[in-house]
C-alpha cells in the first residue's frame, strides 16, 4: 500500500464519519427542536388556562365592586376581563386542536364561563335597576359559586393532562440532548482513531524512504551549490554590463524625450499653419465674392448707360422736330408778312397763317414738355449711374484691403513653415544622437552574450545534478 492509498483511505474514513455524524446530528437537531416546540406549546396552554381563570376572577371582582358601591368605574375589570376571555378561548382552541379530550374539556369550560358571565351580567342589571332584594336572593343562592367550582374542576383536569404531556415531552427533550452528545463524542473518537492510524501508515510507508533518499538529495544539492557560486560570479559580470546598458538606455530615453518635445513643437507649428491657411482660404473666397459683386455692378452700370444712350437719341429726334417746326414757323411768318403786305387790310390770309402759327406753337410747346420729361429721366439715370459707380469704387477698395490681408496671411504661413523646418532640423540632430546610443547598446548586448556563453558551461554541470535529482524524484513518485 502506497501513501496515496493510505491518504485516500484515511481521509475517506474521516469524511464518511463526519458525513454520517452530520446526518445524525441533523436528525437529532430536528428531533430536539420539535421536542422544544412541544414543551413550549404545553407551557403556552397552561398559561392560557390560568389566564381564563384569572379573567373570570377579575370579572367577578368588578361585579362585586359595582354591587357594593353602585359606581360604574368598578366595572372596568369586568369589561376588560370579558374581552380578554374570548381572546384566550380562541388561542386555546387553536393550541389544543390536535387533542380531542382537551377540546371537549375546553368546550365545557367555555359553556360554564358563559353561564358565569350571564350570572354576573344579571346581577349588574339588577343593581342598575336598584332591585337589591333580588340581588340578595341571587347571591345567596350560590349559583355563581357552584359554576366557578365546576370551572376550576375542569381547569384542574386540563392542567393535569397538560402536566402529563409536559413530563413526556421533557423526557423526549432529555433523550434528544443525550443523543446529540453521543453523536458528537462518537464522531470525535472515530476521527481521532482514523487520524492516528493514517499517521502511523504514512510514517511507515513514506517517511522512512524519504529519509533514505534525503542524503542523495543533499549530495546533489552540494553540487548545485557549487554551480550556483559560479553562476553568481557570472551574474556579477552580467550585472556590470547591464549597468552600462542601463546608463545607455537612460541617455537614449533622454534623447527620445527631447525628440518628443521637438515633435510636439513641430506639431503645434503645423497646426498653426493649418489655421493660417484656413484664414487665407476664407480671405480668397471673400475676394471672389467681392469680385462677383463688382462684376454685377459693372454690368448694371452698362445697362444704365445704354438706357441713357437711348434717352439721348430720343432727345435728338425731338430736337429735329423742334428744328422743323421752327423752320415752318419762320416760313409761315414770312408768308404772313407777305400776304399782309399784299392784302392790305384783308385779314383772311393772315388769319389762316395765324392759325397755322398757333398749331405749330402748340406742337413746339408739347415737344418742349416732352423734352423736359426726357431730360428729367436722363438726370435720374445719371444719378443712378453715379451711385453705382460709388459702390463699385467701394467694392474695389474692399478687394484691395482683402488682398492686403491675404498677403499678410501668406507671409505668416511662410514664417510658420520656416519654424517647422527648424524643428525638423533639431529632430534630425536628436536622431543622430540616438543612433550613437543604439551603437553603445549593441556593444553592451554583445558583452552580455559572452556572459551567456559562460553560463552555458555552468548549466551543463547543473544538468548533471538535475539528472540525479530527477532519479530521486522518480523514486519518490513511485513511493507516492
Amino acid at each position: 500500500m502506497n501513501i496515496k492509498q493510505v491518504l485516500v483511505i484515511g481521509f475517506g474514513a474521516i469524511l464518511s464519519a463526519v458525513g454520517v455524524s452530520s446526518i445524525v446530528s441533523n436528525y437529532t437537531t430536528l428531533f430536539l427542536e420539535e421536542s422544544q416546540d412541544w414543551v413550549l406549546h404545553t407551557y403556552d396552554v397552561q398559561i392560557k388556562l390560568k389566564n381564563i381563570e384569572k379573567n373570570l376572577l377579575d370579572a367577578e371582582t368588578g361585579q362585586r365592586g359595582f354591587i357594593y358601591t353602585g359606581d360604574e368605574t368598578f366595572l372596568e375589570p369586568y369589561n376588560l376581563a370579558t374581552q380578554m376571555l374570548d381572546r384566550n378561548f380562541e388561542i386555546l382552541e387553536d393550541l389544543i386542536s390536535d387533542n380531542s379530550d382537551q377540546v371537549m374539556n375546553l368546550q365545557n369550560i367555555k359553556n360554564l364561563s358563559q353561564q358565569k358571565l350571564n350570572e354576573l351580567a344579571e346581577t349588574i342589571q339588577l343593581k342598575r335597576a336598584k332591585k337589591e332584594q333580588e340581588i340578595l336572593i341571587l347571591v345567596t343562592s350560590k349559583k355563581g359559586q357552584v359554576i366557578m367550582d365546576e370551572i376550576r374542576i375542569n381547569l384542574d383536569e386540563m392542567h393535569e393532562i397538560e402536566n402529563q404531556f409536559l413530563d413526556q415531552r421533557l423526557q423526549h427533550l432529555s433523550v434528544a440532548y443525550r443523543l446529540i452528545d453521543l453523536v458528537n463524542w462518537g464522531t470525535l473518537v472515530v476521527v481521532i482513531f482514523v487520524e492516528i492510524m493514517t499517521i502511523v501508515w504514512i510514517n511507515k510507508i513514506a517517511v522512512n524512504p524519504i529519509t533514505k533518499f534525503s542524503s542523495h538529495i543533499a549530495a546533489s544539492s552540494s553540487q548545485i551549490a557549487e554551480s550556483v557560486e559560479e553562476q553568481e560570479e557570472i551574474a556579477q559580470q552580467q550585472a556590470s554590463f547591464i549597468n552600462e546598458t542601463t546608463a545607455t538606455a537612460n541617455e537614449l530615453g533622454t534623447s527620445y524625450t527631447q525628440s518628443a518635445e521637438q515633435a510636439d513643437l513641430a506639431n503645434a507649428s503645423a497646426q498653426e499653419t493649418l489655421r493660417i491657411v484656413a484664414r487665407g482660404n476664407t480671405a480668397v473666397k471673400t475676394i471672389r465674392l467681392e469680385v462677383i459683386n463688382v462684376q454685377e455692378q459693372v454690368e448694371f452700370m452698362a445697362n444704365k448707360i445704354l438706357e441713357l444712350t437711348e434717352q439721348i437719341d430720343k432727345i435728338g429726334e425731338i430736337s429735329d422736330v423742334v428744328r422743323s417746326i421752327a423752320n415752318q414757323t419762320n416760313m409761315l411768318a414770312l408768308n404772313a408778312s407777305v400776304e399782309a403786305v399784299r392784302a392790305g387790310e384783308s385779314g383772311k390770309g393772315f388769319s389762316v397763317i395765324a392759325v397755322e402759327i398757333r398749331k405749330l406753337a402748340d406742337q413746339s410747346r408739347d415737344s418742349t414738355v416732352d423734352i423736359n420729361n426726357r431730360v428729367l429721366e436722363i438726370q435720374k439715370a445719371i444719378n443712378g449711374t453715379t451711385q453705382i459707380s460709388q459702390k463699385g469704387q467701394e467694392s474695389v477698395q474692399t478687394c484691395f484691403q482683402i488682398t492686403e490681408d491675404t498677403t499678410q496671411t501668406f507671409e505668416e504661413v511662410k514664417n510658420s513653415v520656416t519654424d517647422v523646418v527648424h524643428s525638423n532640423q533639431q529632430i534630425t540632430l536628436n536622431l543622430k544622437q540616438q543612433l550613437i546610443g543604439v551603437e553603445q547598446l549593441i556593444e553592451s548586448i554583445t558583452s552580455i552574450n559572452a556572459g551567456a556563453n559562460n553560463n552555458a558551461s555552468a548549466l551543463a554541470q547543473i544538468g548533471e545534478s538535475i539528472q540525479q535529482l530527477n532519479n530521486v524524484a522518480l523514486e519518490l513518485k513511485r513511493i507516492a
